[in-house]
């Protein structure tokens, strides 16, 4: 067993960070170093390198890039995301300009960083969502159209 560098947690003589606080570990004495350059490869690639084996350019060497701030960030609760899915759907009630509202919230949403990468996903994944409702929605109303059309001919 071994100790975090950072925070002093324990951790697993293999372990590359540390579950506390996700800091990257220094490679143990008994592994293989390999490479050239400078990098190195200790027992499996590097998430977060360039060349995917050592040799980070993203700041702290072994981190995935990003990984320190998804640390930080608490987890959303149940309430957060019942919360914001209830809203977007009184938003998009709101007529002519509802789904507007809420497509332009989402992309705010899925562009802000300061929030978690999860939520991130959700907000983009919600635009996927809207996107496939409305492509099926203009699909209803063209047919709708089209007979219509086919009907006055007939007329």
């Amino acid at each position: 067993m071994k100790n975090c560098v950072k925070c002093g947690a324990s951790l697993d003589d293999s372990a590359k960070f540390c579950k506390a606080c996700g800091t990257s570990q220094p490679a143990s004495s008994g592994g293989a170093s390999y490479g050239s350059g400078g990098t190195s490869y200790s027992g499996g690639p590097n998430i977060g390198s360039a060349n995917g084996y050592g040799g980070n350019t993203y700041g702290t060497p072994g981190t995935p890039p990003g990984y320190q701030q998804y640390r930080s960030m608490p987890p959303m609760s149940v309430g957060g995301w019942i919360g914001r899915s209830f809203g977007l759907t009184v938003l998009a009630c709101v007529p002519f300009i509802g789904w507007i509202a809420c497509i332009v919230v989402l992309i705010m949403w899925a562009k802000d960083m300061s929030k978690d990468h999860t939520f991130r996903n959700w907000a983009k994944a919600q635009l996927v969502v809207y996107a496939v409702i409305f492509g099926i929605m203009l699909l209803i109303f063209l047919f709708s159209l089209a007979g219509i059309f086919a009907l006055d001919a007939y007329l």
